[in-house]
């Protein structure tokens, strides 16, 4: 085949391939019977973990005259293998694993070979974010401290946290009274006093703006103290 380029100041080259041969990148002359591979990128999410078979590098492949099954491949190099890592396969497929909470992208290159002629391609493995849900622990009351607290007076402690966001909190004291506010330094610490003795539970909600999530303790207040009964499993 032959081609005529642009070149120079409105100048032109002509330049010209034999049969059978094609115009590859950077002027190259490539047989067609040569293999070839044209990988499309791929999306994964964040914390997907293990993605098994993401690329089946045979329906990415052309070779006119060797079987697939016959071609060599071989992972030449990935960017970014503190956000996905990937491997090679079985000499057919790409596995890729993301990082915990890591997103971002890295550039995956292949080789093929007919034993004679290879080819390369790069393709690229994005990893999208995904919004983590909060974590939250109550701390005080526990099961390992019987308060003495005078006039119902009890102190609340947990800790909460996102990797990805700023929390919020609720707290349920269980006689229709609550609290919020902003959760500073993942800590939430915060005073509450009964009015009557009785048996309650305090819930606690922290929120990123889209997902919650909540943990609890029973107590029973007494005149002068409070006891726990029950804490989550």
């Amino acid at each position: 085949s032959t081609e005529t380029k642009s070149c120079g100041s409105g100048g032109t080259q002509t330049r010209t391939c034999q049969s059978n041969y094609l115009w590859g990148n950077y002027g190259a002359c490539i047989n067609e019977k040569d293999p070839r591979l044209n990988i499309p990128d791929k999306t994964i999410n964040e914390d997907s973990g293990f993605n098994d078979n993401l690329v089946d590098l045979y329906q990415y492949t052309t070779d006119l005259d060797t079987p697939l099954s016959q071609l060599t491949y071989t992972f030449i190099y990935e960017t970014n293998t503190d956000i996905v890592d990937c491997n090679l396969d079985s000499n057919r497929y790409i596995d890729c694993t993301t990082l915990p909470d890591k997103n971002g992208y890295s550039d995956i290159t292949i080789e093929v070979s007919d034993g004679i002629y290879a080819s390369i391609d790069i393709f690229r493995v994005n990893v999208n974010p995904v919004n983590d849900a909060p974590q939250v622990t109550i701390t005080h009351p526990d099961e390992m401290h019987n308060n003495f607290v005078q006039f119902y007076d009890v102190n609340l402690m947990a800790s909460a946290a996102d990797i990805d966001s700023n929390l919020t909190y609720y707290v349920d004291w269980g006689n229709y009274e609550n609290n919020s506010g902003n959760v500073l330094n993942n800590v939430i610490n915060i005073r509450h006093k009964y009015q009557t003795a009785g048996n309650y539970r305090i819930t606690l909600t922290v929120s990123d703006g889209s997902l919650t999530e909540s943990d609890f303790v029973d107590i029973v207040v007494w005149a002068y103290e409070f006891d726990i009964i029950n804490l989550k499993p």
